[in-house]
């Protein structure tokens, strides 16, 4: 689908947010990235996250390919370090709990300079050290969906306390948030679809009110400019609407009016 977006757009920026990394193998998966990377010629970023485990459902897509859910942290940053590398075309050798690869590269490689960036979820209401280092160590930004404007900067500064531990420079890591909003001027409308949308595409609605907000453009506008403040470099936007195109251009003419 990315690659379709590619070729019919010139500029711009292309990625996922989140691709659940654990459930790929790094090879393929910088094969598949490194070729969209060249036909987007270096539009592409990759958000990766741990995913969920919240309920049967979703216990049983992991069982399903054979992965122990438990484990999908520490397979995620087993993956990231293969992936990185090679998207820059590095040689690489790696022997690990969950892959091992021996003096393996690819072509295409990356158009950017430092491979395909790989920005990771990281996520205040869980209270996990490891994603907060797992981004500072490993990441090339955060991405965020579930924490409110005063949280998300609280995990910036965890993130940037662990990537300076590990020797590198937080300032060039990308904040990037990701919100869930429904566009309407009859907030108790916009509130029943959203909900209906999120329990239809996740099974459960996990996050409630930490999603949005659900109302009208000048809310909608107010927050995002609050997540900016807050620290976010990058702020994604996905409407919980059964009308997907009504609400873009909602959007475009009016909600941006306040950004």
């Amino acid at each position: 689908i990315l690659s379709s977006v590619a070729v019919a757009t010139s500029s711009v920026r292309l990625g996922t947010a989140v691709l659940l990394g654990a459930q790929r193998h790094p090879v393929s998966l910088a094969h598949a990235a490194t070729s969209l990377d060249l036909i987007s010629e270096g539009r592409l970023t990759i958000g990766m996250g741990v995913g969920g485990a919240f309920n049967e459902s979703q216990r049983k897509e992991w069982m399903n390919l054979g992965i122990d859910y438990k484990t999908r942290g520490e397979r995620l940053e087993e993956l990231v370090k293969i992936f990185k590398p090679l998207t820059r075309g590095e040689e690489v050798a790696f022997a690990g709990q969950h892959f091992s690869v021996d003096g393996v590269t690819i072509q295409p490689i990356s158009q950017q300079l430092n491979g395909i960036p790989v920005i990771v979820a990281a996520h205040y209401r869980t209270g996990l050290d490891n994603q907060f280092r797992r981004v500072g160590e490993l990441g090339d930004g955060l991405i965020s969906i579930s924490d409110y404007p005063s949280e998300y900067s609280q995990v910036i500064d965890r993130v940037d306390e662990y990537a300076i531990k590990a020797g590198r420079d937080p300032s060039v890591l990308d904040h990037v948030f990701y919100m869930t909003v429904n566009i309407n001027v009859d907030k108790s409308k916009a509130e029943r679809e959203a909900d209906q949308f999120l329990r239809m595409y996740y099974g459960v609605n996990i996050w409630k009110d930490r999603w949005g907000p659900w109302g009208p453009t000048q809310e909608i506008g107010e927050r995002m400019n609050e997540y900016v403040d807050a620290g976010a470099k990058t702020v994604i936007v996905r409407f919980a609407s059964f009308e997907q195109r009504k609400q873009l251009d909602i959007f475009l003419n009016e909600v941006c009016t306040f950004l």
